[in-house]
């Protein structure tokens, strides 16, 4: 295996013989492979300059072709980023440096709030001062040499959540987890460099990066769409036609969007090979208007987590499902063990719920500087049937159905007990994604209480009425609560946290 995922990627055939083919597509315009890979050098160059190595590297990560080309070029010099939301909070962005110790911020043209690095010892990096390095290509060969000095298992990147607490969680994805999770999905699902990726998920989100490293890995066209594209389903779709879209890994939510606007009867989308989803339950009842619409399409259910390179399961969906339930989120990909462990024992049966643990290499190294949140998950043994190793414990809850796939059944965290009665607040959730018009919904349990929020169509007393009529007594919700929008953390997951401060 190479050691780094530029080795691996093999960057250096941007500038052969097939160096002016379209690589990337923003709103501000196309750039070929040579011209992307000129701006990667640009980027290294000045960071090797500045005697950057091995280090973290902040980047203001907006969802254009320029934080792409940033993120390359930290880690062709031989470190690596840190992507952050280009309007964060000040308070926020102070946790992340004072964990990291970053020196340099490269905010490309993104403009960014200036309390950001007030009081704080980190320079800002603006496109305009890379831009005056000048393009070497020859370089890439010293810089080779420098990244055979990297330690094993160098970081690549460190992807910040949220966690429970709110406090930012540092988690250190490595070179070797990226590279092998990148073999086991190519190899997996067929991808090539005809195919034609169009990227939804913004850059400071960690699913992000399926989407970024496949189409580096392939030479393939990526093309950045604009979120404003997102309240415009119409010309979304048309511009997935125009451009010969092939391949698209998005949200559920994202995908509901077209579906619920009817694109398809007004635009022909069957350029489409592979729509592959992640993040949060696909609502069957949407999943079937795309299958309809799109018969010769494979689509794909896709389960994993931010402590992950990657995905660690998937779950081809071969026919429309026959009931309303959740898609199964289906088998391990090459290179991943999943087990279901329950009270200290392997869970094999159907029906009985344990909670899932992964090994394999793509895990991530832990959370940065956090030793024991790190021994918490990243556990050596999870039980006596199981050898030592390096496992995952993700906290989410699921079963095996009766051909042996996983259903994803919640987290262990939102398992309640109330009125007598112990409630995975995710079925609660599942049933009202059945009902048509609803984009998302999200349940807590303060005081005492399910309190639901849902984004949606249809009228609170409508809400009420089906979760009446479908769901036992016990089970319904104290508080229906209808929002506009439903606030996402950097997963693109509702964010809990946000929801609580709507109910102060």
């Amino acid at each position: 295996m190479c050691k780094t995922i530029i080795d691996y990627l093999e960057l250096e055939k941007m500038t052969g013989a097939e160096g002016e083919q379209l690589f990337l597509k923003d709103e501000k315009g196309a750039l070929t492979r040579r011209d992307f890979f000129g701006k990667v050098m640009q980027t290294a160059g000045w960071l090797h300059n500045e005697g950057c190595f091995n280090e973290p590297v902040g980047v203001a990560a907006a969802h254009t072709a320029e934080t792409l080309w940033l993120y390359l070029g930290i880690l062709v010099s031989g470190n690596y980023y840190i992507p952050l939301q280009p309007d964060m909070k000040q308070e926020r962005f102070e946790k992340i440096r004072t964990k990291t110790g970053v020196r340099f911020l490269l905010t490309g043209s993104e403009t960014i709030s200036q309390e950001w690095v007030q009081d704080a010892d980190v320079c800002l990096v603006p496109g305009e001062k890379i831009a005056e390095i000048e393009t070497d290509f020859t370089m890439e060969n010293e810089f080779a040499g420098c990244r055979k000095n990297l330690p094993e298992n160098a970081p690549m990147y460190v992807i910040f959540t949220s966690g429970s607490t709110g406090e930012p969680k540092g988690i250190v994805k490595t070179h070797r987890s990226m590279i092998s999770f990148l073999d086991s999905y190519i190899q997996t699902f067929g991808f090539t460099e005809s195919d034609r990726l169009a990227s939804q998920t913004p850059f400071y989100f960690d699913a992000s990066a399926k989407d970024i490293f496949l189409a580096l890995k392939l030479k393939c066209q990526l093309h950045i769409l604009d979120e404003r594209m997102f309240v415009a389903p119409l010309r979304l779709a048309e511009y997935l036609k125009e451009e010969m879209i092939t391949v698209i890994q998005w949200v559920p939510s994202a995908l509901c969007m077209l579906s619920r606007f009817r694109v398809f009867d007004q635009v022909s989308l069957t350029g489409l090979k592979k729509v592959l989803f992640v993040g949060e339950v696909m609502p069957v009842n949407q999943l079937k208007i795309w299958m309809e619409a799109l018969p010769d399409t494979e689509f794909v259910n896709l389960y994993g987590a931010s402590e992950l390179a990657g995905v660690c399961m998937c779950y081809p969906v071969r026919a429309l499902p026959e009931t309303e339930d959740c898609l199964p989120i289906g088998y391990p990909l090459p290179g991943c063990e999943v087990f279901l462990v329950r009270d200290g024992r392997v869970v094999k049966d159907p029906e009985e719920i344990g909670e899932i643990y992964v090994r394999s290499i793509t895990i991530a190294s832990g959370y940065l500087d956090d030793p024991k949140r790190s021994a918490e998950v990243f556990v050596e043994q999870p039980c006596e049937e199981l050898p030592k190793a390096f496992y995952y414990k993700s906290g989410d809850l699921a079963r095996y159905d009766e051909q042996g796939a996983l259903v994803f059944v919640s987290r262990g965290d939102y398992q309640i007990k109330h009125m007598g009665h112990r409630i995975e607040l995710g079925e609660i959730e599942s049933v009202l994604m059945k009902l048509p018009q609803i984009a998302s919904c999200c349940c807590l349990y303060e005081k005492q209480k399910i309190i639901l929020f849902y984004e949606g169509a249809p009228e609170r007393k409508e809400v009420t009425q089906y979760l009446k009529d479908t769901l036992a007594s016990y089970m319904r919700p104290n508080k229906i609560i209808q929002v506009a929008q439903m606030p996402r953390n950097t997963n693109g997951k509702a964010d809990r946290g946000a929801l609580k401060e709507l109910l102060k």
